[in-house]
């Protein structure tokens, strides 16, 4: 399963640069969370929310990672089987992620007004970075 997931991640590395320049955000994670899937045998769910939102390249980025690496983390650490992410709107622009792993819980990001990913504390700490 480990060596699977590290094919997966360099996979993941090299497909990012074109799925983002050629496709919107919300089509490269679809791509992105079925690879993962498929390779993982992991089950998971992808709602997506947003709309058709204009961030920076630089906000598109992180997350793409900020998903690459929760779904990384979440089989890794928490042998996750299943794992649900949520993009949805309210006033601000959210995140969550939950999976059904060892020592799960939900987690949650907001895109705050200034373009910034709020809860990156949280992120940090749950994810070891």
């Amino acid at each position: 399963m480990r060596e699977g997931i590290q094919d997966v991640r360099g996979s993941l590395n090299k497909l990012r640069p074109g799925a983002l320049e050629q496709s919107s955000l919300q089509e490269a994670l679809a791509k992105m969370i079925a690879e993962f899937g498929e390779v993982s045998q992991v089950e998971i769910e992808f709602n997506f929310s947003w709309g058709e939102v204009d961030l920076e390249k630089t906000t598109e980025d992180t997350i793409f990672r900020l998903i690459e690496e929760s779904l990384t983390n979440s089989v890794r650490h928490g042998k996750a089987k299943k794992i649900v992410i949520t993009f949805y709107q309210v006033t601000d622009y959210y995140i969550t992620i939950q999976d059904d792993g060892i020592g799960s819980y939900q987690v949650k990001f907001q895109l705050l007004p200034d373009v910034s990913i709020g809860y990156w504390d949280d992120f940090k700490e749950r994810f070891g970075f």
